[in-house]
């Protein structure tokens, strides 16, 4: 019987990671700043920003670390 509590072991419900999201967030863990990133993905330094505002939000991550750590526990990185 189910108690209604959540899993306290998943991941929290969250949107989709974009596969252009995934793009920027693999490279940016990989040390890559949003100029090297832009350059290679053929896209503005502001488009970058972009994305990682939104992994900030969709993953709840409040700095650079936070979203390191919380794409690794959901296996994104």
């Amino acid at each position: 019987m189910s108690s209604g509590r959540p899993n306290r072991g998943a991941p929290p419900a969250s949107p989709a990671v974009t596969a252009r999201e995934a793009e920027v967030l693999q490279a940016r863990a990989k040390g890559a700043s949003v100029h090297e990133i832009a350059r290679r993905l053929f896209i503005s330094d502001s488009t970058v920003r972009t994305h990682l505002q939104h992994l900030h939000a969709k993953l709840g991550a409040h700095n650079a670390v936070e979203l390191a750590r919380e794409a690794l526990r959901r296996g994104l990185i």
